[in-house]
């Protein structure tokens, strides 16, 4: 057995105790190390959407989910699944500024008029909620 086969192994192992165990701090922890270790994007990228699902679901932590998936569009601008989670995170956490600008970040990735006029509505809903509150 490699070195990477046994540290994929205690990964595994170490995520199913974390998670049985409510200790999702600890969980979060582990997966930041495997994105620092992760030899390409692909895997880190991998790795930082577990980060933002376990800052989203189980932490309760939007703001921090926010900032998470930052890190993956950081590493790959065009992912629409990052800028998804980014805008259900940014939403959840009250962020219309970081909502409004994920819209128009993929107002400008999206070929389709259609989606494209359906996002600028979406973004005009926002900036009107927002200057209501």
């Amino acid at each position: 057995m490699t070195n990477a086969n046994r540290r994929n192994g205690s990964l595994e192992a170490l995520t199913r105790l974390y998670r049985a165990s409510g200790r999702y701090r600890e969980l979060v922890e582990l997966y930041g190390r495997a994105v620092d270790r992760a030899s390409d994007d692909t895997t880190a990228i991998a790795y930082l959407f577990e980060i933002g699902a376990c800052h989203e679901s189980l932490l309760l932590d939007p703001v921090q989910a926010l900032a998470t998936y930052r890190r993956i569009l950081e590493r790959e601008p065009g992912n629409l699944r990052a800028l998804h989670a980014l805008q259900r995170a940014a939403a959840e956490a009250g962020r219309h500024a970081d909502l409004v600008l994920a819209l128009d970040r993929e107002i400008a990735l999206t070929a389709d008029a259609m989606r494209r006029v359906t996002l600028m509505h979406q973004a005009a809903e926002v900036v009107a909620l927002a200057l209501g509150d």
